[in-house]
């Protein structure tokens, strides 16, 4: 039994014990900071940093604690450091 795009992309985004979490592909270098919610549940976040010392990294982070009204500290990437597909997870407690 296989799984499709939209099923794993519904999971990744499915509320966990401590928070959820987002599949994220970043733009960096854009003109202008935004999110898009795709129709899987994804996120395209458009950043304005260059991928360059972790500078999109934290500017990922300091957009999503806004969106999410968290603190910076309840994000984390878990994987796609060096990556501009990246899942990131977010704590709500």
């Amino acid at each position: 039994m296989g799984f499709s795009f939209l099923s794993v992309g519904l999971w990744l985004q499915q509320l966990q014990e401590n928070g959820m979490q987002k599949k994220v592909k970043v733009k960096p270098n854009s003109k202008v900071q935004k999110i898009q919610e795709d129709a899987d549940g994804s996120l395209t976040v458009h950043l304005k940093s260059p991928p360059v010392d972790g500078k999109a990294n934290e500017e990922l982070i300091k957009i999503l604690s806004e969106k999410f009204r968290v603190p910076k500290s309840h994000i984390r990437i878990k994987s796609g450091l060096s990556s501009r597909q990246k899942l990131i997870e977010i704590e709500t407690d």
